[in-house]
């Protein structure tokens, strides 16, 4: 359930099991943002991530979800049109710039604005971080009682959409931490490749094995050709080394390496 507290913020009804609080950090600043006092611009963790072009790739991609799940679920416009910009902006403006910059005024009559300036009042760090001001749910809520198809079900239902929007502005940061954590912790292991390697990896090894010639191998050698290499993707690795253990269809136990190791590959 989503609960307005004093200060007029919505917690989050769940932080998908990640967390939240600092994850400001993990959002792509910007270069020309950098070192300028904009929230996570200073932080010596978010700046060694500023120029990783798939984490910005993958922020952008996560906003355009994001913007999807708003216009699905029947969103505002203004709602829609002020998240967007300033997700795009990623904390270089207020979301007051952002309307200001869209060709509204300054005007308590304009929704744009007294959404703007209510949401500025908790900030970039608190939004990214799954917290967001009350207006939000009070303009979409006005929305759907507008439409008379929703007029009995206008509480429960504006509930449900800002439920999901938490979640959905939630899963931009959890996305990144993710992606963090892969080119973080899998580069620091010996032997350990990510999904996405070992992707790469098979592929080159496909290459290899449709495009070598016979004729350049020693004889020994040119039963690898004749392997089926799609029965050995998605092997396990060995727990504790992190190596793909790949027991190949010529390995007998007479070939045992001199060593008496497995023949791994990694």
């Amino acid at each position: 359930m989503i609960v307005p507290t004093a200060a007029g913020r919505v917690r989050p009804p769940s932080l998908l099991g990640v967390p939240c609080q600092g994850m400001v950090d993990l959002i792509p600043i910007p270069k020309e943002a950098q070192g300028e006092g904009v929230p996570g611009g200073s932080d010596p963790v978010g700046q060694q991530w500023i120029h990783d072009r798939g984490r910005t790739n993958l922020y952008n991609d996560s906003v355009d979800d994001l913007v999807r799940w708003m216009r699905k679920e029947k969103t505002h416009s203004i709602i829609v049109l002020l998240i967007k910009r300033y997700l795009a902006a990623r904390g270089t403006q207020s979301m007051t710039q952002i309307w200001l910059s869209c060709g509204g005024r300054r005007d308590v009559n304009q929704t744009g604005f007294q959404l703007a300036t209510a949401h500025d009042l908790l900030g970039w760090k608190n939004f990214v971080d799954g917290r967001i001001h009350k207006k939000f749910v009070e303009i979409q809520e006005e929305y759907i009682v507008s439409r008379p198809s929703n007029q009995q079900r206008s509480r429960k239902s504006s509930a449900k959409w800002a439920s999901g929007l938490v979640d959905m502005i939630i899963r931009i940061t959890h996305r990144q931490w993710l992606y963090r954590n892969e080119k973080l912790h899998y580069k620091q292991q010996f032997g350990a490749e990510s999904p996405r390697e070992y992707q790469q990896i098979m592929a080159r090894i496909t290459h290899l094995h449709n495009h070598t010639d016979p004729e350049d191998l020693l004889p020994a050698d040119q039963c690898l050709l004749d392997t089926n290499l799609k029965r050995y993707r998605g092997q396990r690795r060995d727990a504790r080394s992190g190596r793909w253990n790949l027991k190949l269809p010529w390995q007998h136990d007479d070939r045992v390496p001199s060593n008496g190791n497995d023949a791994t590959i990694g």
